[in-house]
């Protein structure tokens, strides 16, 4: 996120390259203590050198963040929240992920703060509309990983009970470095759906798999709804940095995934000795190699893609040499470690005599 180092935060845009949100972060409106409002300030980061990914993660981190909340000595919550370009629905069976870096470092022996992360069913209008919901997930003044689901205008260490409490825990892991946060959401068409959560130290190594995870706390519920917005509440140098969220464990975690390369098309008419464009659509970055019945295209053979994420594309011109119906394949070679190499399934095209002469 962009702005001016400790000014309003409200209606400040996202950086540019942030994936699956809309419009500027704003402040949700809230109140803590019946008298106290949430605030919403941009302050810059001055925890970087305690914000680490865990040691078997390909995540790192830019150079240089802005955050939410990190001045000392402000016992006030913050809280801000940006829309989702799709809603997360809770009425029909799917399974999500998010991961973030969570730091809430100690003032003295006994100090620290509260930094959560959470889903929102819609903005509060004012400071006592109770008529919204958060999901919180994260580490708060309970002293554990904590998952609440409450009104959205009250801080989360407030306004009734958790939903589910881990183990005991400190608020930064071993080193006086953040934890790493994994939260998988598993929806329901009925009956009840599941939030689980857990604290990674980035001294350790996390599962390449979640099905090796043994989850700090679990809470299941019905939940309804179109969950419209992603939120950020932290209070005393509480600290969230780092958010992804995605449909598969390892893009949260830092693994490489498997891109999905589509099947060749070609545009136009397709005639022996014409030019004709080839395309392959792809969702990382890297190259592209063209077949044609399994032999290699001449000049496509290492067609870089251009786009932005999720959506790349990789087209080359060629001239084909033989007539009659062929079949066309495409293999792929990402140039990010975050992505596996990838093969397309396989397309036809009848390929005619040229129609005038050279």
């Amino acid at each position: 996120m962009t702005g001016t180092n400790a000014s309003a935060m409200n209606a400040v845009a996202g950086s540019a390259d942030s994936i699956g949100l809309t419009g500027n972060w704003v402040k949700v409106n809230g109140i803590k203590s019946g008298n106290d409002p949430v605030r919403a300030s941009v302050f810059t980061n001055s925890y970087n050198a305690n914000l680490a990914f865990p040691t078997n993660s390909l995540l790192t981190l830019p150079s240089s963040n802005t955050a939410a909340g990190t001045t000392a000595n402000v016992w006030s919550p913050f809280s801000s929240a940006r829309q989702f370009i799709s809603p997360i629905s809770f009425d029909s069976d799917a399974t999500f992920y998010l991961s973030f870096l969570m730091y809430a470092p100690l003032d003295g022996a006994s100090n620290w703060g509260s930094s959560v992360v959470g889903l929102l069913n819609g903005l509060p209008s004012s400071n006592t509309d109770t008529t919204k919901s958060a999901l919180f997930f994260g580490w708060t003044y309970q002293g554990a990983p904590v998952i609440k689901l409450a009104s959205a205008n009250l801080p989360v260490w407030e306004g009734g009970s958790y939903g589910a409490v881990g183990a005991a825990s400190t608020p930064t892991a071993t080193g006086n470095k953040s934890w790493f946060v994994v939260v998988k959401i598993n929806t329901a068409a009925s009956g009840n759906d599941s939030v689980r959560i857990k604290l990674f130290s980035p001294s350790g190594t996390i599962p390449t798999s979640d099905s090796g995870i043994t989850w700090d706390a679990t809470y299941s519920t019905p939940i309804t709804g179109n969950w419209t917005h992603l939120a950020v509440q932290s209070e005393y140098n509480g600290l969230i940095d780092e958010i992804r969220g995605a449909l598969s464990y390892e893009a949260v975690a830092g693994f490489a995934t498997a891109a999905t390369l589509g099947a060749p098309s070609i545009s136009g008419a397709v005639q022996k000795g014409g030019s004709s464009t080839i395309t392959a659509t792809v969702t990382a970055p890297g190259f592209v190699r063209f077949y044609m019945d399994g032999k290699r295209i001449p000049n496509c053979l290492k067609v870089a893609t251009t786009g932005t994420s999720p959506n790349y594309s990789a087209s080359c011109n060629w001239k084909p040499s033989l007539r009659g119906t062929r079949t066309f394949t495409a293999s792929f070679t990402p140039s990010d470690s975050a992505f596996l190499a990838a093969n397309s399934t396989q397309t036809s095209y009848l390929i005619t005599k040229r129609s005038t002469n050279r």
